[in-house]
């Protein structure tokens, strides 16, 4: 799981030093600088008292999004990804990143997939790598299909719609 460790700017937003967040905490300042420098990680019950001592949550910390300001369509998103196994969520990326026009290699890929980022950017069809041009023409072709669907569903129902007027 990604995540960007927030405390430093938390922490100078709330007008507050590495001193003075240790001492409340129960730690030094070179222990407040080693986690933001993300040199040492931090403890669950470390990342629970800066939380309280900072006025914020442990997600804002660690910069998640609340699940509270997640749409209904959004939570099920994130529930259906997180039943999906390994290689199905690095597929899922790859076209949302790609989708959204965001780099899915360097240093915004997955951890260990720089195999996968180059048979992307070579246009492999095989192996774990996913096509992207492939998947975009079978969508466009889905929607095609659905666009026509739906044509002939309003064409029916209007020819339904004038039946009953001349009944």
């Amino acid at each position: 799981m990604r995540y960007v460790l927030l405390l430093k700017k938390i922490r100078k937003s709330r007008g507050m030093t590495q001193d003075e967040l240790g001492k409340k905490i129960g730690v030094t300042s070179r222990v407040v600088g080693s986690w933001e420098r993300v040199e040492t990680p931090m403890q669950i019950e470390d990342v629970c008292k800066c939380a309280e001592v900072l006025g914020c949550t442990p997600n804002d910390l660690v910069g998640w999004p609340d699940a509270s300001s997640l749409s209904d369509a959004e939570k099920d998103l994130l529930s259906s990804f997180r039943r999906c196994d390994e290689l199905v969520r690095a597929s899922i990326l790859i076209v949302c990143r790609n989708s959204a026009g965001i780099s899915i290699c360097g240093d915004e890929s997955i951890p260990g997939d720089e195999e996968r980022c180059r048979a992307f950017e070579e246009g492999w069809d095989e192996g774990p790598c996913l096509n992207v041009r492939r998947l975009r023409r079978e969508l466009f072709e889905r929607d095609k299909t659905i666009a026509k669907l739906k044509a002939r569903l309003a064409e029916k129902e209007s020819v339904d719609v004038r039946r009953q007027i001349n009944e």
